[in-house]
């Protein structure tokens, strides 16, 4: 399945316009200008390439890769659907300021439990608000990423088969799982002749039930279908977007250039008088 997914970062920052900026794959996505202690809200946006029926919601994985410029303050899904509350200081407190360890937040889709929605191309939803605050400000970070966030979209897989099917999913896709399965292996067909693929759990954890989670596929895995045995939600990898803070100098640190800069000039004009009168 090919998908054109790109996040687009929406917000405003102190006395900033509001901007827009779509960033490619993989790219590196600088936030407007910001001074120290600047709050800034980014949304991040799901752009669809093509038509994708079933369409349940998003995961996206965060990680603050340099906890000394910026704190997550609050991460919060958009689109409304189970299980769908803010969650504030999801890596810590700002005065934690530590590396944080990748979290998996999901936005379910409010139909994701009736087969979900068909997307149609170009079509744009606002999936996560990501609430942040900028510290430490030095513009000599401003070439690097600060922020990792990797996206996979949900879809809904109904049974409705008057007879079995394969599903094959790729590694790093995801099952939603119930608490009680930690590995896919007790998923896996141990006999007859289906030994070579896996069952869903029978037990379907439902969209948003706090007691489900997100199951890693390591290797390739073929799920068999069975005919009218409920439904499952398995999610597919998207892309990952790089987000980094773009500082900008603080008084102090203007008023230093600027006299470098002055020091700097009186040393020509010097330089060329005597030069001038020898």
């Amino acid at each position: 399945m090919s998908w054109l997914i790109r996040a687009a970062l929406v917000g405003v920052a102190a006395l900033l316009a509001t901007s827009t900026v779509f960033a490619q794959p993989g790219e590196l996505f600088k936030l407007p200008p910001l001074h120290d202690s600047d709050t800034f809200v980014a949304t991040a946006f799901l752009h669809s390439g093509i038509t994708a029926p079933n369409w349940a919601g998003q995961i996206m994985k965060a990680h603050v890769l340099d906890a000394s410029e910026v704190d997550v303050d609050a991460i919060v899904p958009l689109l409304g659907g189970p299980g769908g509350a803010p969650e504030t200081d999801p890596f810590g407190p700002r005065s934690a300021n530590v590396q944080s360890e990748p979290r998996y937040f999901t936005a379910w889709h409010p139909l994701a439990q009736q087969s979900g929605i068909t997307l149609q191309p170009s079509s744009t939803l606002p999936v996560f608000n990501l609430n942040l605050h900028v510290k430490g400000s030095s513009s000599e970070g401003n070439s690097d990423a600060d922020m990792s966030l990797m996206f996979w979209n949900i879809f809904h897989l109904r049974h409705v088969l008057e007879s079995s099917g394969l599903l094959q999913l790729e590694i790093s896709d995801l099952i939603w799982v119930t608490s009680n399965i930690e590995d896919v292996q007790q998923l896996h067909i141990t006999d007859g002749p289906n030994s070579s693929q896996y069952l869903f759990p029978s037990n379907p954890a439902q969209a948003g039930d706090p007691l489900g989670h997100w199951l890693h596929i390591l290797e390739p895995v073929t799920f068999h279908l069975l005919a009218g045995s409920g439904s499952q939600f398995y999610a597919t990898m998207g892309n990952t977007i790089l987000v980094g803070i773009e500082h900008v100098p603080e008084p102090a640190s203007a008023i230093l250039l600027g006299l470098g800069g002055v020091c700097g000039l009186v040393t020509i004009v010097l330089r060329r008088r005597r030069l001038a009168a020898g």
